[in-house]
């Protein structure tokens, strides 16, 4: 992670909620309430998306990707792509972000993060200037 930023796991007493990423604290936390370590990785990278999103002051893709992005979680994750709906409409594109880099193959996530947070290394997720 980024100079500074803590990773806590904790008892979250809110429903449905596996994690978060406290921006002014710089802490991502992750709920015990999976099952899994696939679950547990899902969490962590979606909440380090949020953490690069911080560090870039904003989204991390190329608009162009958004659609294909979309549907591709609409297509090999219903019930993710159907959950971003329930966020203001001013938060579904850093949803969607964070639910589709969490679906990426582990080793993209570090890159991407020292790519956003640190200012090296390559990415699959490339921005435009």
């Amino acid at each position: 992670m980024a100079r500074g930023t803590k990773v806590l796991q904790k008892d979250c007493n809110q429903g449905g909620l596996q994690g978060l990423y406290h921006d002014r604290s710089d802490t991502i936390v992750i709920c015990r309430v999976h099952r899994d370590p696939e679950a547990v990785w899902n969490t962590l990278a979606h909440e380090a998306t949020h953490r690069m999103q911080a560090c870039a002051g904003g989204s991390i893709t190329d608009p162009r990707h958004h659609q294909a992005m979309a549907r591709a979680l609409a297509t090999y994750e219903p019930q993710e792509w159907r959950s971003i709906a329930i966020y203001p409409r001013e938060q579904q594109l850093s949803e969607l972000e964070a639910r589709y880099t969490a679906r990426l193959p582990p080793e993209q996530v570090p890159r991407l993060f020292r790519r956003y947070c640190t200012g090296s290394g390559p990415s699959t997720l490339s921005r435009q200037p």
